[in-house]
């Protein structure tokens, strides 16, 4: 499991490399495609199987564009070919500053705004709070010590506690929304889906 999410991390660095060296800028295509079908069309006599076939690309361009917004604005309740890219990105520009962090405070009280910083100071606080040096009370062992009726069955414990199958891990992933991310990562359910016959193996 270990080294497939070590894989999946470098994939996410040439990912990030590959869109920004131009691979997935819809817009300037469509732009360009737009331009040469408005060119052709001028010729005479028009070449309608060429225009035919920018258009084609030029549709698939607009589906790429419209898929990336969709996923940045995390809107889920419209439909395929909506294209209403003023609302994408207005929803994306309110879901980034309401999730928007712009410091937190070190163990040494200095107020952190550097994303680095602010990543460690949020990491380390959650290390320490669910690992044994946590100085916050122990609040499971409070109440495990209260006269409660026990409610889970020696069965019921066993099914809870049994090793996770590999089938059960295919279900849940295929259960999932393919446009929610289940981490930070940024992969999507669809990424898992469709290359599952990769993933399926826990980094083998």
């Amino acid at each position: 499991m270990f080294r497939m999410w070590e894989r999946l991390k470098k994939l996410r660095h040439l990912l990030y490399d590959w869109s920004r060296a131009g691979t997935t800028k819809s817009l300037h295509n469509i732009k360009t495609l737009q331009a040469e079908i408005d060119r052709i069309k001028l010729i005479h006599p028009v070449d309608w199987d060429e225009v035919k076939n920018l258009e084609m690309e030029l549709s698939r361009q607009w589906e790429a564009e419209e898929m990336f917004w969709q996923q940045k604005s995390r809107v889920k309740w419209l439909k395929k070919g909506d294209k209403n890219f003023a609302y994408f990105h207005t929803v994306t520009r309110a879901r980034r500053k309401r999730n928007f962090v712009p410091g937190l405070r070190n163990e040494e009280e200095e107020w952190v705004t550097e994303e680095t910083g602010k990543a460690t100071i949020a990491t380390n606080f959650y290390q320490t709070l669910f690992t044994s040096e946590s100085q916050v009370p122990n609040k499971v062992e409070r109440v495990a010590s209260l006269p409660i009726a026990h409610s889970v069955t020696p069965q019921m414990n066993a099914q809870l506690t049994a090793e996770i199958l590999p089938t059960e891990v295919r279900q849940t992933v295929f259960a999932m929304g393919s446009k929610q991310a289940p981490g930070s990562d940024g992969f999507t359910g669809k990424f898992f889906k469709d290359f599952w016959d990769i993933c399926g193996h826990f980094g083998g």
